[in-house]
C-alpha cells in the first residue's frame, strides 16, 4: 500500500466519484487524515534519525545503503514510492528472501540462493 501525503489523500478522498456521486471527508475525517499523515511523518523522521545513528555507531566503511534509505524515506514523505514503478517487485524480493529465512528454506540450499543472488545482482549492475 502506498503511502500517501495527507493533501493526496483528502483530495483523493474528495474526488472520488462513484455512479455519479461526489464524496467528501467529514470534518472529523479531515482531521483524522490530517493526523495520519502527521504521524507517518513523525514515524519516517524516527527511523531516518536511528538509520543516521546506527551508520555512525556499526558502519565502519564508507556505505551508501543508508543514504539511499534516507532518501526512499524522503521520497515516501513526498507521498511518491521509493521505486515507482518496480516497488512491486522489490518488496516481493524482499518477502521471498525473508520467507527463505524465517521457514528455514535456506539451510542446506546457501549455494544455490547464493547463486541465483549473484547472477541477479550482476544482471542489475549491467543496467
Amino acid at each position: 500500500m502506498s503511502i500517501l501525503a495527507g493533501n493526496q489523500v483528502l483530495e483523493a478522498c474528495i474526488l472520488f466519484l462513484r455512479k455519479r456521486k461526489v464524496y467528501s471527508l467529514t470534518n472529523n475525517g479531515k482531521k483524522e487524515a490530517k493526523e495520519l499523515s502527521n504521524t507517518t511523518e513523525k514515524i519516517i523522521e524516527e527511523i531516518n534519525k536511528n538509520i543516521r545513528l546506527f551508520s555512525k555507531l556499526y558502519v565502519h566503511e564508507k556505505v551508501d545503503y543508508n543514504e539511499s534509505l534516507l532518501m526512499a524515506f524522503e521520497d515516501l514523505k513526498k507521498g511518491k514510492m521509493p521505486f515507482g514503478k518496480l516497488t512491486k517487485e522489490a518488496m516481493e524480493l524482499k518477502k521471498v528472501l525473508i520467507n527463505i529465512y524465517m521457514g528455514g528454506k535456506h539451510i542446506n540450499k546457501e549455494a544455490k540462493i547464493r547463486s541465483i543472488l549473484k547472477r541477479a545482482i550482476l544482471d542489475l549492475n549491467r543496467i
